[in-house]
């Protein structure tokens, strides 16, 4: 059973598999935010525990598996996000798509998403960051979750002059969208790394974040709704931060995440991989990816799983 992510229907697959005595592999595992209270944070620690193999996002991910929670490195893998694949699949196609009609070429705009329940479920951090993103001194385009505009109508909230609410946006126009936009304002953890995929500073709106990648390369900055203020300061320093940054690496993947399970998998039922991943990782541009001998070090390390738990079983 192949998973993938932090949300509820993961874990339910997971422990399902469990209960079906199937083994699990994770795909984006690892990711740590180190918040309890995120419902997000405790699936992910629990998938992970179910899980025969790790496969992490990122090299940090695979260091935290590893050094904080004691599995054994040839558990957890580093095969890259689908996210990064599923943008530059898509890259040239949403390209071509068109702006929102409120929106004009050469405006500069951020791009707001907001959804988690830390955020828009408590009316007075809710309430509080609405006046802050007013304080920005340009267009705010908010795709708005169904979630947060249920809030909005329950808290008797109103959007400030400024920002531009649509409707929940679909992926090509939201890729456009953001490729477009002076800067990202999320509490959104695949925004983040989208945003740091197409080079668009980001201002996450969280006391935390389990994309820390994207904090230390220098393209993502911190905002506390329930406890700071001057939003408009902190966008004008990740813009400046933003200009500054003398590397646009991008920690999130290369690309070719899906071609790694796909080797993995077909390594674990014995056939010849398709891709071949012979070369090594580049370190240098922050690349951290599994080659072939760590994928074959993954596949023997879940056959040994396999021999242990029939052997077991049978006494």
């Amino acid at each position: 059973m192949l998973v993938y992510g932090d949300t509820n229907s993961t874990l339910a697959g997971a422990r399902a598999a469990r209960d079906a005595g199937v083994p699990v592999l994770h795909l984006e595992a690892g990711i740590r935010s180190f918040d309890l209270d995120m419902p997000e944070e405790r699936n992910r620690i629990e998938v992970d525990k179910l899980s025969a193999l790790r496969l992490a996002p990122t090299g940090l991910a695979a260091w935290f598996l590893q050094s904080l929670e004691g599995y054994t490195p040839r558990s957890c893998p580093v095969v890259g996000n689908l996210v990064v694949d599923a943008l530059e699949h898509h890259r040239s196609a949403a390209g071509k798509r068109s702006l929102p009609p409120a929106l004009d070429e050469g405006q500069p705009y951020a791009v707001l998403t907001l959804h988690r329940q830390a955020t828009v479920d408590v009316p007075e951090v809710f309430g509080r960051l609405l006046p802050e993103l007013g304080s920005l001194p340009f267009r705010v385009v908010a795709s708005v979750h169904p979630r947060t505009a249920a809030r909005v109508e329950e808290f008797g909230l109103s959007w400030p002059k400024n920002v531009v609410p649509l409707e929940p946006t679909g992926y090509l126009d939201f890729l456009r969208l953001l490729a477009g936009a002076k800067i990202a304002l999320t509490d959104s953890g695949g925004v983040q790394e989208e945003a740091c995929c197409l080079a668009v500073p980001c201002v996450t709106l969280r006391p935390n974040t389990e994309r820390m990648e994207s904090v230390f390369v220098g393209a993502n900055r911190l905002f506390d709704p329930e406890t700071d203020s001057a939003l408009d300061a902190c966008v004008d320093q990740a813009l400046k931060q933003h200009i500054l940054r003398r590397r646009r690496g991008n920690p999130f993947g290369d690309g070719r995440a899906a071609e790694r399970v796909v080797a993995l998998i077909e390594r674990l039922a014995g056939r010849t991989p398709s891709f071949d991943f012979s070369c090594h990782p580049d370190k240098e541009g922050g690349m951290e990816f599994a080659d072939n001998s760590s994928l074959d070090a993954a596949a023997e390390h879940f056959a040994e799983l396999r021999r242990l738990n029939t052997r077991e079983a049978g006494e």
